[in-house]
């Protein structure tokens, strides 16, 4: 659908995707959500595909991962990982329990290629767990909410006018 809606041209993707970019949990892998929108597909025996999380119960009950396509999606690229070499050390999600990357800006450039057309030229650097720390848990005096903003700064390249 965003493929039909955005026509070709550049997209930006933002939001909280409740997901972290690794699933410590499951072996320190890339999870499902990160992986589908970064790489480009989930597979169906990949820990977070629905099928693998609900091989017994609920409304997938019966269903084999034959039954179920790869997901699949043209991959967009982290505005932070390309800006600071990683989304796995940022923290956009603070509490007493869990400090870590739950927010994103993604983006990919014209006709889904994986950036050409759109570039991004600064990504402001959050605060560290260590400066979060003595404000837990969030929304705090400093943080008025339980996410810290993420912002990018975008530039359109000659590929993405023409």
């Amino acid at each position: 659908e965003l493929e039909v809606f955005s026509k070709g041209a550049p997209v930006i993707l933002a939001g909280d995707l409740n997901s972290t970019p690794r699933t410590v949990l499951k072996g320190n892998s890339t999870s499902g959500v990160y992986g589908l929108l970064t790489e480009g597909s989930v597979g169906v025996s990949h820990q977070d595909h629905p099928v693998m999380m609900r091989p017994s119960s609920g409304i997938l009950t019966g269903i084999s991962p034959e039954d179920v396509p790869i997901l699949v999606v043209a991959p967009f690229k982290s505005a932070y990982r390309e800006v600071h070499g990683s989304d796995e050390t940022i923290v956009t999600n603070a509490s007493v329990d869990f400090m870590g990357c739950l927010d994103y800006i993604l983006f990919r450039g014209s006709s889904g290629s994986h950036g050409e057309g759109l570039r991004v030229v600064d990504a402001p650097k959050l605060p560290t767990s260590e400066d979060l720390r003595p404000q837990l848990p969030l929304p705090s005096a400093d943080h008025p909410s339980d996410h810290l903003p993420v912002v990018a700064d975008f530039e359109l390249t000659s590929k993405a006018a023409s």
